[in-house]
C-alpha cells in the first residue's frame, strides 16, 4: 500500500515494515523539512506509535523507535519518522485502517521476540532422526551420519 500526502512525503507499507520518502519541494522548504530521504522502519523496531486524527488540522502517524534519532524536531507533524495527511486527501477512517495494521504488525513482533526458545538435547535429535528411520523417511546411512553430527 502506498500513501500520498502534501508536504511530498510518501509512505509505504510492507508487512514488516515502512518506507518513509520526502522529496524536497516548496512546501517542505517552508516547514523546514526539505531533503530528499528515505527511511526504513521496521515494525520490530518500533516502541510505540502516535496517532492524531485529523480534522480542523492534519493528521499524523509517528512512529517511536528506541534510538530516538528523530530529526530532533519538537512537533511531531514534521518528524522524520511521521506521516501527514489531509483528511481531503486520505479519509479518517482509512487512516484509522492503516494506523489499527500498523499496531497488528508491531503486536506480532512484539508476541513473536518473546515467544519462548525451544532447545532440544542430542538425544531428543537422535529419538527423531530413529523414528524417520523406522518409519523410512531416512535412509540407515542418512540417520548413522545424523549420529555423527549430533556427536554420539
Amino acid at each position: 500500500m502506498r500513501l500520498q500526502e502534501k508536504v511530498g512525503k510518501h509512505l509505504t507499507v510492507y508487512p514488516d515494515k515502512v518506507v518513509i520518502k520526502s522529496k524536497a519541494g516548496i512546501a517542505s522548504f517552508l516547514v523546514g523539512n526539505s531533503t530528499d530521504g528515505e527511511k526504513t522502519i521496521y515494525f520490530a523496531d518500533c516502541i510505540g506509535i502516535q496517532y492524531k486524527k485529523s480534522g480542523l488540522t492534519i493528521g499524523y502517524v509517528q512512529f517511536e523507535t528506541s534510538s530516538g534519532m528523530m530529526n530532533n524536531r519538537s512537533d511531531n507533524y514534521w518528524s522524520e519518522n511521521s506521516f501527514t495527511w489531509e483528511k481531503t486527501k486520505l479519509p479518517r477512517e482509512k487512516m484509522e485502517e492503516v494506523v489499527a495494521y500498523f499496531k497488528k504488525q508491531m503486536d506480532i513482533c512484539k508476541s513473536n521476540r518473546n515467544a519462548p526458545v525451544v532447545q532440544t538435547s542430542a538425544a531428543d535429535e537422535l529419538v527423531k532422526f530413529k523414528s524417520l528411520l523406522d518409519a523410512g523417511v531416512i535412509t540407515q546411512e542418512e540417520f548413522d551420519t545424523k549420529k555423527q553430527l549430533l556427536g554420539i
